[in-house]
């Protein structure tokens, strides 16, 4: 390979393969325990739940193996805050009828009993089979579970089971075979299992805990799902959460996270700008929501500006008050002569850019709004019309000053521009200028004011991700408050 073919090779490979930019920062989301409490857990589920026991073993007279016994559960759990623990939940809970089933007892084995004053060795053997034991009504219970973390992620932990009503079983018996009497004593010896609160209380923990965790899984699934906010097309900020902290004192949720931007461009990088927050200082905040690095979004801004992100393209009747100018030769005579030597509504080109990085800082939040002061320098490049060549005509000047308001509204994220002040000035391409010697009076005041208004009029807005659980929105964004340091993005039901 030549190394002529090698470069030809390697600028094609870098025109079909663009670079990546990636800029990343730790981000937090706060919850509160109001609002997961209330919205994100769910108050009451019910459900279904057989449980199999490999086997018991009874003693008394007959002493047996009883296998493969079923518990046929139909539940209602309704759960309540602690009104001191903001991280302990109350339950009632309601198994609507218990139901047994044994599918066979079996009894082997050698006694020594006294039988009219002498000792004899009995050989007992019998057999019960199909045995059904069921509640004459529900079976109640209350307790607590305590929300925890485990892993870095929620976990629940059934912490007490107390029975609140005593209930009968009733017994059938399919069929049974053994010496006289060894039906009576074995039922005995089953209701006597059947009365023992702590066993039962063990037999229901173990699926209790099972469905609280499944609950929970599906609970971290959902808070540890990634999030996206695009800005463009080809512009995306995603949210990825990695862990969680719980504050047991007030009950607050912490999810810590890296939000990410990434943007094709002509370079590879990748830049980590660090958080100045800690999970202490995040811990003070009341309310739900999104807290971003006032250091991030400065750093996202650049790298757009870097990009051409904030490039825009307008055609003259695209821009308000233009077009009449563009229409009318009477002021095209009196505010920019040159234009009588095109045909009306030629469609001139404008494309305005920022000249260098804009200066963003925050002034105020206020009433859920986050106001910005913004000092640019912008360039409005013209062009004319494809008929006429598409040349380089010249360049519209001027310093932006501007306050700039970000605020939430139907769950959009909208920005726009409040009083922007130009003072623009127009400088002639000089290859234009050698070519045709146009008359150069243009009125930029004219102009500056219509850029003015179309600056005043942009609105940019996009999509803010809502908050789901269990199949439904529980939170959604309501509105921004912030420092210097810090923006949040106020989430509520």
């Amino acid at each position: 390979m030549t190394l002529i073919t090698y470069c030809i090779n390697l600028l094609v490979f870098s025109l079909l393969c663009p670079a990546n930019v990636q800029i990343s920062s730790d981000f937090y989301f706060s919850l509160d325990s109001k609002s997961y409490s209330q919205s994100l857990i769910e108050q009451s589920f019910s459900g279904e739940e057989i449980y199999t026991i490999p086997e018991w073993n009874i003693g008394g007279e007959y002493q047996s193996k009883v296998e493969n016994i079923r518990f046929h559960l139909n539940y209602e759990l309704k759960l309540k805050v602690d009104e001191k623990s903001s991280t302990k939940f109350n339950y009632d809970l309601e198994f609507k009828k218990g139901h047994l089933q044994i599918e066979k007892i079996s009894t082997n084995a050698v006694i020594v009993k006294n039988i009219g004053g002498v000792l004899a060795t009995v050989h007992l053997k019998g057999s019960c089979s199909d045995i059904t034991f069921q509640t004459s009504g529900p079976l109640l219970f209350d307790g607590s579970i305590q929300l925890g973390v485990k892993n870095s992620s929620l976990a629940a932990a059934l912490k007490t089971v107390d029975y609140k009503n005593e209930q009968q079983w009733t017994m059938s018996v399919g069929q049974c075979e053994g010496p006289q009497g060894y039906q009576q004593a074995l039922e005995k010896e089953l209701r006597a299992l059947l009365a023992d609160k702590d066993r039962i209380k063990n037999l229901l923990v173990q699926p209790l805990q099972r469905q609280i965790d499944q609950k929970v899984a599906s609970l971290n699934e959902q808070l540890f799902s990634e999030k996206s906010i695009p800005l463009a097309d080809d512009v995306v900020i995603s949210l990825a959460p990695s862990s969680i902290d719980l504050d047991e004192s007030t009950g607050q949720i912490l999810l810590k996270g890296l939000v990410k931007t990434q943007f094709e461009s002509n370079k590879d990088e990748e830049k980590h700008i660090a958080a100045d927050m800690t999970v202490a200082e995040v811990q003070n905040f009341s309310q739900s929501g999104l807290i971003v690095s006032q250091k991030y979004l400065q750093n996202l801004v650049s790298y757009l500006h870097e990009d051409g992100f904030f490039y825009k393209k307008y055609l003259a009747q695209q821009v308000p008050g233009l077009g009449s100018l563009f229409k009318s030769r009477l002021f095209q005579f009196f505010l920019w002569p040159d234009l009588m030597n095109f045909k009306k509504n030629a469609a001139f080109s404008f494309e305005i850019l920022a000249r260098n990085l804009p200066k963003v800082k925050l002034n105020k939040v206020y009433q859920g709004s986050a106001w910005f002061d913004l000092n640019a320098d912008l360039a409005v490049e013209t062009r004319t019309p494809k008929e006429y060549g598409e040349r380089d005509y010249g360049k519209f000047l001027s310093p932006l000053n501007s306050q700039v308001w970000m605020r939430v509204y139907n769950e959009n994220l909208g920005v726009g521009f409040h009083k922007p002040k130009l003072n623009v000035k127009f400088s002639w391409d000089q290859l234009y200028l050698k070519l045709f010697r146009p008359f150069q009076t243009i009125s930029a005041f004219f102009f500056g004011k219509k850029i003015e208004s179309t600056l005043h009029n942009y609105r940019w807005k996009t999509k803010l991700p809502s908050l789901e659980a269990q199949g439904k929105v529980f939170m959604k964004p309501k509105a921004l408050a912030g420092n210097p340091d810090w923006l949040m993005l106020e989430y509520a039901p």
